[in-house]
């Protein structure tokens, strides 16, 4: 059986508390932290509509990348969250894609609550009237009791099809029919909430409204396991095709 992403094997974590002394891991919360805020702001600035997201996300992923090339490559591949890859996720998404590559539950956990703090952050009614730029960025999660409910899986599916599209998008590996990577990007999260308008997708929305553990908990849970499924199907969909 091979890695979490070409097998359905549970990844392994690490639990190594050694990142916490490292001047390197807090910069890259702290950078993780404004782009996730000011990816909020940029939500709200560009209309707060379905390309809204996209181009807020293009703008703010690009700007905090330290990539030479900022491209949409297949999950399965392995590219996308590595040791080297220092860019911001914004997404949680993909803080759980890069958790299960690199197996890193601390950085992992530290890096989905960097963006759930900026998000609150971003919907404090004391910000917004400081920034001027005011938008409704809250959402309501899923308690563990409501997963197979008609939201939870349409939440699920939503989450499922971005991977399924991403990992059957643009990337170095084929570059003659490829999308530009910027346009790729955009038009991917736009799609997300054109399919789902209520769409969660990234659960760090719940800690900006009222929740408790239960919401955080199924929330986070429904997230992770369309990842962990869709990821992996994906894998089995094309693994015997040429990209």
């Amino acid at each position: 059986m091979g890695e979490w992403n070409e097998g359905f094997s549970f990844p392994k974590f690490s639990f190594d508390l050694k990142c916490l002394s490292e001047k390197q891991f807090w910069c890259q919360l702290i950078k993780e932290f404004v782009a996730t805020l000011l990816f909020s702001v940029g939500v709200a600035a560009f209309g707060g509509n379905p390309l809204a997201w996209g181009l807020s996300y293009l703008t703010f992923s690009c700007l905090f990348s330290d990539k030479d090339e900022d491209t949409i490559v297949p999950p399965h591949k392995g590219t996308m969250g590595t040791e080297k890859d220092t860019s911001v996720h914004i997404l949680s998404p993909v803080t759980f894609h890069a958790m299960m590559t690199n197996k890193d539950l601390i950085k992992g956990l530290f890096t989905l609550a960097a963006q759930a703090m900026a998000t609150n952050l971003a919907c404090c009614s004391d910000f917004q009237a400081w920034s001027g730029i005011s938008n409704d960025f809250s959402a309501n999660g899923f308690a563990f009791s409501d997963l197979f409910g008609s939201v939870a899986v349409f939440e699920f599916v939503t989450v499922m099809i971005y991977f399924f599209l991403q990992s059957k998008g643009s990337g170095n590996d084929k570059p003659q029919t490829s999308l530009p990577g910027w346009f790729f990007k955009t038009m991917l999260v736009t799609s997300v909430f054109w399919m789902n308008k209520d769409a969660i997708f990234t659960p760090a929305r719940i800690w900006a409204g009222e929740m408790n553990f239960a919401n955080v908990f199924g929330t986070y849970l429904n997230d992770f396991a369309a990842v962990f499924f869709v990821v992996n199907l994906s894998y089995y969909a094309f693994k015997q095709k040429h990209w």
